[in-house]
């Protein structure tokens, strides 16, 4: 077609398709080529007119014409290739202009959180050799080279014994039975230094995992009074007794128990203990006459419960008493006078700690934050919906 079209305008069908071929097919570079073929022809037949008829040598760069292109050569293939290397890098050139434009355009129509997200994405790609170097690292290489300033704290089984021992003493200040439990350890070591008995834990046991597994430090302070980790989970104090860091070890322990968290966390401890026998029926009292009537007292507690509804549209109240948890089912409609009842059914002494002497609380623990519920005669009639303690609750029996 763009042939026929040259061919229309006076040029060669020869020359037209190796125009055409040498522009990529691109009519208007083509007819320009042709055109400046053209005109070369008649530069060169009016000087072969004024040197009678002989013509002078063609120039070293001359440009061949279209009937010479006709004949394949080294040079014509050369002529071509340039051609076409030309027109390549003009498409590559405004292919990149274009793409400069686009982009200074979107970067003109972003917001300013979307620039910002583009340059941290180009920043993590410009680093990423860097990224790759310092996740191979160990986390405290890796922390010191990307925060040269940084100290990093040494490891309390590095520091010396005596550091070691009153550090974690320190940190057992909230925990009294794991106090009370080491004291009683060191304590029969220092009176029994040669009996194997007090010179092995077994980490497995029960009282073990009662008073010391869950406390921070407890095993640290074993450690560093001589205790070394065996086997099987268990802790053996070899070789000669350290009287020196046992008795380091008590006077920190004893230095704890007199702490104020100490003090706060043990009376919460025997308050706790306490509770938890009442709701597993244990009398305060080795008196048969008051455990008859304590019982009475519960009995007439429960009758004064409602019927506990099934499964459905139900509130189920769980109430935490001590380390007990006791669950009952109410209705929606039912008040806060039941709930009491059903607390006194538990144990009578609870409903008169919490209703009459009011020194002993019951807390909504699914409030934010964890308030008690106000208890007055007006506070005994509202529902359970209304004191938003359906379709559930949590509650804890706490000391005032």
């Amino acid at each position: 077609m763009a042939a026929a079209q040259l061919v229309d305008m006076g040029f060669g069908i020869d020359e037209s398709k190796i125009a055409l071929e040498a522009s990529n097919n691109n009519l208007e570079g083509a007819l320009q080529l042709l055109l400046t073929q053209a005109s070369f022809n008649e530069r060169a037949a009016s000087g072969v007119s004024n040197a009678n008829s002989q013509p002078p040598p063609p120039p070293p760069n001359l440009i061949p014409t279209v009937a010479d292109l006709t004949t394949v050569t080294d040079t014509d293939t050369d002529f071509k290739k340039a051609l076409k290397m030309s027109v390549q890098q003009s498409k590559a050139d405004n292919g990149k202009r274009q793409q400069a434009a686009v982009q200074n355009f979107t970067a003109r129509t972003r917001s300013a959180a979307q620039n910002k997200a583009a340059e941290a994405a180009q920043s993590r790609t410009t680093n990423s050799s860097d990224t790759t170097t310092t996740t191979s690292l160990s986390p405290a290489s890796a922390a010191k080279k990307a925060h040269p300033n940084l100290k990093i704290p040494e490891v309390l089984s590095k520091k010396p014994k005596e550091e070691q021992i009153k550090r974690s003493s320190k940190r057992l200040s909230p925990h009294p039975l794991a106090i009370d439990t080491l004291l009683r350890t060191i304590t029969m070591i220092q009176q029994n230094p040669t009996n194997p008995k007090y010179r092995r834990i077994d980490r497995n046991h029960k009282a073990f995992e009662n008073a010391l597994k869950n406390a921070p430090g407890a095993i640290d302070i074993l450690i560093a009074v001589g205790f070394k980790t065996k086997p099987q989970n268990i802790l053996l104090l070899e070789g000669q007794v350290d009287l020196a860091l046992l008795y380091l070890g008590k006077s920190s322990l004893e230095v704890a128990r007199e702490s104020a968290e100490y003090s706060a966390a043990k009376a919460e401890m025997i308050f706790n203990t306490k509770l938890t026998d009442i709701a597993n029926g244990i009398s305060t009292s080795s008196d048969v006459a008051v455990v008859e009537r304590e019982e009475k007292k519960r009995l007439a507690f429960l009758k004064k419960c409602p019927e506990e509804p099934g499964f459905g549209q139900v509130s189920v109240i769980n109430i935490l008493v001590g380390t007990k948890q006791c669950s009952r089912r109410f209705s929606s409609d039912d008040v806060l006078d039941d709930l009491l009842n059903y607390l006194g059914g538990i144990g009578c002494i609870l409903y008169a700690k919490i209703v009459n002497e009011k020194v002993w609380k019951l807390v909504d623990k699914n409030r934010s934050p964890a308030s008690a519920i106000e208890i007055c005669e007006e506070s005994k009639k509202y529902t359970l919906q209304r004191l938003e303690l359906w379709p559930s609750a949590n509650l804890k029996v706490e000391i005032c």
